[in-house]
Formats: C-alpha cells, structure tokens, sequence
C-alpha cells in the first residue's frame, strides 16, 4: 500500500474493494504500515467491499434508498427462499431440483441487473428454459414489490437513486481496489457519485517482475500434487502469502486437501490426528 494511500485513510477516505478477501489484506497491509512507523494504537481504517459498502448506506438511511416507506434489505438465505416459493407457486409441474433452479434464477437475476439487460417476455422466447426464468422474475419482482422488499441485485440502483435525489451523503474521497472491470451498473452508480462530487480513485497496484511458466501434467492428481510441491518450497523460500487456484475446488477437495496435507503436514494424514492446517 503507497503512502498517498495511507494518507487518504488517514483523512477519512473510504477504500472500497471487489472482495471480502481483498478487503482483509489491505486492512492488514495498513495495520502493518501503521506499525512500521511506530505507531501503538490507530484508528480503523474504511476498508470494506463493494456489497458491504452498499449495505451501509441502506443501514445508514434506514431502508428508505429510493422509497418514501422503509424497505427490508433481503439476505442471501432470503432471496434463495423467496426464490423457491417463486419457482413452486409459478410452475403448476414440480421441478425436481427446485433449490438448485433458485440458485441459478437469482444469479440470472442478479446478472441482469448488473449488465442493465431486460428481462425476457416468455411468449417471446423459444427456449423453455428462459421463458420458465421470465416467469418467476416477473412474480419475483411482483412479490419484492408488494413486500416491499429490496434485494443484492437492486441494492446498487437503489443506492444510485439515493445519490442523486440527495437522500445520503456520500463520502468525499473514494478509492477502489481490484476492479478489473465494471460492469454498467457499477459505472452508473460510480458516475453518480462523480456527479455529487466525489473523487474516485483507482488504486492500481504497483509493478511486479513475475515469472511465468506452463507445465503439463498427465492427469489431474499428479497436476496437484506439482502445486503442492510447488507451494511448499516457494514456504520454505520464505514466502508468507501464497495462492493456488484451483477449478472446481467443492468437487476436488478432498483430493486437494489429501495431497497438500501431505507435502505441508504429513502428520494430519495419521489416523486420528487432531492438527491445525497451515493453509485455508
């Protein structure tokens, strides 16, 4: 983290990041700055990501974003509830999966949002599969409407709204960090906040001299097996952050945790042992 940076957390700028993770390391990257300099106690500084920061400005206004009455921000086990009563009210022939055609409606629903598409009319489309999605949107959205409820998906046009009509106040200095790219909605509410004068800044990371190489493996075993490797000497190096990322981790982490338990802590693979994992 530069110094013009911790500089602006100082004055009270809000650090905004595309994730949870993300959000952690800079705070703990401040925290460390702060120590360097000597420093034996500082205030926290506003480091958050982007749904936590939308879901303040709903706390701070007390639901009342882009609504004269207050509306009730839904959580995510809300919305996938809401979700499946949807898809069994709408569909007279039960799904089998009903659980998991929510999951997948509510992330339509949310990229719909994002990326400013309509929502498809279902007389109009030749697939069953968006016609029965164009359905439960439109009961879903009716009941959001009539509960006067507000979810994920809306929050940021909502939020938006509230800017404009000079509802909230938002913060005068605003950095983001690991935007790779914005999606419409995003850029919307980011012009917004511009308009109301804002400065937004983003943070791009300093430059790195990093060494890439492909290496082929004859199946996906023997390809962890060569990260797990890999991980333990870049620890053994000395390095104290290190990534691998794997597709599909809930389908393979059993293997994953079996291999790298094994090049990290051959002790955790004893019967019975009871041992803390140097690795999340």
């Amino acid at each position: 983290m530069n110094e013009a940076v911790i500089a602006a957390l100082k004055t009270g700028a809000t650090l905004v990041t595309a994730s949870q993770r993300l959000a952690r390391h800079l705070a703990a990257a401040y925290g460390a700055a702060q120590q360097a300099q000597g420093a034996p106690v500082w205030e926290a500084p506003d480091i958050l990501p982007w749904h936590q920061w939308l879901e303040r400005f709903w706390q701070e206004s007390f639901g009342l974003l882009d609504a004269d009455t207050p509306q009730l921000l839904l959580s995510d086990f809300q919305e996938l509830t809401l979700w499946e009563e949807v898809i069994r009210a709408v569909d007279s022939e039960p799904l089998l999966q009903v659980p998991a055609a929510a999951r997948s409606a509510r992330e339509a629903w949310q990229l719909l949002h994002a990326w400013k598409l309509s929502i498809p009319r279902s007389q109009e489309s030749a697939s069953e599969d968006v016609s029965a999605f164009a359905r439960w949107a439109k009961a879903y959205g009716q009941r959001c409407t009539s509960g006067n409820w507000l979810d994920s998906a809306r929050l940021p046009d909502a939020v938006c709204s509230a800017i404009t009509s000079k509802r909230i106040a938002p913060p005068r200095n605003l950095i983001l960090a690991g935007f790779d790219e914005l999606t419409p909605q995003q850029a919307i509410l980011l012009s917004a906040l511009r308009a109301a004068g804002v400065t937004v800044t983003p943070l791009t990371p300093a430059e790195q001299t990093t060494r890439v190489a492909r290496v082929g493996y004859d199946d996906r075993r023997a390809e962890i097996h060569a990260a797990a490797a890999w991980a333990r000497a870049a620890l053994e190096s000395g390095q104290t952050r290190i990534g691998v990322v794997v597709p599909d981790l809930s389908v393979q982490r059993a293997s994953v945790v079996r291999l790298f338990d094994e090049a990290l802590l051959p002790a955790a693979l004893l019967p019975g042992a009871d041992v803390v994992r140097p690795y999340n």
